[in-house]
């Protein structure tokens, strides 16, 4: 299938607005990204920073950790009251950890909050209990949710004793937790927790209730407190490698608090706002594909409506109909072509007028010398006229017309394809210039024309042909020979300036008017037509004059003379005597 430069250029346009659409979203998705990761982090210490100052405050009042200690779930109970860094809605905790008040640990419940009720619904727990069943209701008495640090039902009434009788306060103070829990603390032996390796944090267990996050949504990151000799006191271990937060009691080291950082938004709020901005991006991206598509394959259609219209004229032009012209519009370079192409057919056009005229013209001028011959032949044929020395003459004089027309005829055809032929030497332009002239001394005088030379005495040299250069000043003194009126002037004048050679040739009345002055150059051309066949005149000189300077690097140019009559002007390039051309 052959396609187009419209569709290659609409492909081209569309490819590259689609790549910088596509590349813009990436940018504008990964700048997102980092900033709301940004964000997270930057609320998530200050979330820190209000727990600390919270739990400083509580530790001055109570003088100890009891607070967080005497009762289960009342770590995840402080915690909630000072920052939502475990996200909830407003009817009731979202995520894992334990109910408020009662304190009673219920784990995650299927299609809570961000996840909705089994089968639709918008989570709603006004009842206080929610959708799915109770986590623990299969769970064997005296244990805790698996993934879960925190004291099991079997353990409260021990842990409410241990506060009652004062036991209560740091690492001491730590209620007795489940046979899961006492063995996850036997593995915890360091008291570092920056160099302890815990178990990696799990999360919600599906066994409790959880079913699998969505991609991208993330759990709470875990929270834990330690006392001054590091010893976890609440909360589920944090990845190794969290940093530690100090807490002090009047200028006393009395803990640490350690919380991970979040690995995404694990608000609801969040999360939506996060997926709806990926979503966004990419239809923005989308909308702009296909807006570059329409773009695209307007300006394909805009761009290429001007070379369309050359393509359609070049095809009309090359039928021949060199009438043909498109329009230029702007200023750009299609705009530039389309006056190039009109130029170009305009060239044809003047190239096929001449070609036209000059068949014309040399049918007729051929047909004229012809006839005269021919009538000559018939009037001796029938007696009419003598075969004397008179009739022969005219005979010779139409046969040397004819001669000269075909001579120059062949001179020119063979100077148009390149073939009419050179050998350049120096040549002294002065001294040519000069022998023309004095074999013209004659002729003028029998026509009472004064002849007027001024060449220089030195030798002027240019690199030349001396038989074309001569030719070429013989056609010009016989161009002025022919149409100068008797007892008119004829100059011929060589002269160098600078890099260049001046030759001039110049005759007086009658002149060229100054519109044809351009003309004097083309084959067949005559001021007089009627004057020029009885001069002798081809109308072929000055066309074979103009390509003999052109092969010699010259210029050629047709002025009004001031001696009243054409004043032809010649420049050729200046050789430097000691030059070899």
């Amino acid at each position: 299938m052959k396609v187009g430069i419209t569709s290659k250029l609409f492909l081209a346009i569309l490819a590259t607005c689609v790549a910088v659409a596509v590349a813009m979203g990436a940018a504008m998705r990964y700048s997102f990204e980092s900033g709301f990761g940004h964000y997270l982090v930057g609320r998530n210490d200050e979330e820190i920073t209000r727990v600390t100052k919270a739990l400083e405050r509580e530790y001055a009042e109570h003088g100890s950790w009891a607070f967080v200690t005497d009762r289960p779930g009342a770590w995840i109970g402080f915690v909630r009251s000072v920052t939502p860094i475990f996200p909830h809605e407003a009817t009731g905790p979202e995520g894992w950890g334990w109910d408020q008040p009662s304190g009673a640990y219920r784990g995650p419940r299927w299609g809570e909050g961000r996840f909705g009720p089994p089968g639709g619904g918008d989570g709603d727990r006004r009842d206080g209990r929610g959708w799915g069943r109770e986590p623990w209701a299969d769970e064997p008495p005296g244990s805790a949710p698996a993934g879960f640090d925190g004291p099991s039902p079997a353990s409260r009434e021990a842990a409410d004793a241990a506060a009652s009788t004062g036991t209560a306060g740091g690492a001491a103070s730590t209620p007795a937790a489940s046979p899961r829990i006492q063995a996850s603390k036997r593995a915890d032996t360091s008291t570092d927790p920056a160099s302890s390796t815990p178990p990696p944090y799990p999360g919600p267990s599906p066994r409790d209730g959880w079913r699998e996050h969505p991609p991208g949504f993330h759990h709470p990151p875990p929270i834990a407190l330690y006392d001054a000799g590091r010893h976890r006191i609440a909360g589920y271990p944090p990845p190794p490698g969290t940093p530690l937060h100090a807490l002090s009691s009047g200028g006393k080291l009395v803990g640490w608090l350690s919380v991970a950082r979040p690995g995404g938004p694990f608000y609801a709020a969040d999360q939506r706002f996060q997926m709806q901005q990926s979503r966004a991006t990419w239809v923005i991206v989308i909308a702009a594909a296909v807006l570059s598509a329409l773009v695209s394959m307007v300006l394909a259609r805009l761009i290429l409506a001007p070379v369309r219209r050359i393509v359609r004229a070049t095809h009309r032009l090359a039928e021949g109909q060199y009438a043909v012209r498109v329009p230029e519009r702007g200023s750009d370079e299609l705009s530039q072509l389309a006056g190039d192409f009109n130029r170009l057919a305009e060239s044809l056009a003047a190239a096929e007028r001449a070609r036209r005229n000059f068949i014309a013209d040399i049918s007729h001028e051929l047909r004229t010398p012809l006839a005269v011959l021919r009538g000559e032949i018939e009037a001796l044929e029938d007696g009419v006229r003598r075969p004397d020395a008179g009739t022969f003459a005219s005979l010779q004089a139409e046969i040397a017309l004819l001669s000269k027309l075909i001579d120059d005829l062949h001179e020119l055809s063979l100077a148009d394809i390149g073939a009419l032929s050179f050998e350049m030497i120096a040549v002294d332009l002065a001294r040519v210039a000069e022998i023309a002239a004095e074999s013209f001394v004659d002729r003028l005088g029998a026509k009472r024309i004064a002849l007027e030379t001024r060449i220089p005495a030195g030798p002027v040299l240019v690199s030349g042909d001396p038989h074309r250069l001569a030719q070429l000043l013989q056609n010009l003194l016989e161009n002025a020979l022919r149409y100068t009126d008797a007892g008119g002037s004829v100059r011929v004048a060589v002269s160098a300036s600078g890099r260049h050679v001046q030759l001039d040739v110049l005759d007086s009345h009658p002149g060229v008017p100054e519109p044809m002055l351009g003309q004097v150059f083309e084959r067949l051309f005559r001021v007089d037509v009627s004057r020029s066949r009885q001069s002798g005149g081809s109308g072929l000189g000055l066309a074979l004059c103009k390509h003999i300077v052109e092969a010699h690097g010259g210029s050629i140019a047709a002025r009004r003379s001031p001696l009243g009559g054409l004043w032809i002007m010649m420049l050729f390039p200046l050789l430097e005597p000691d030059h070899e051309p």
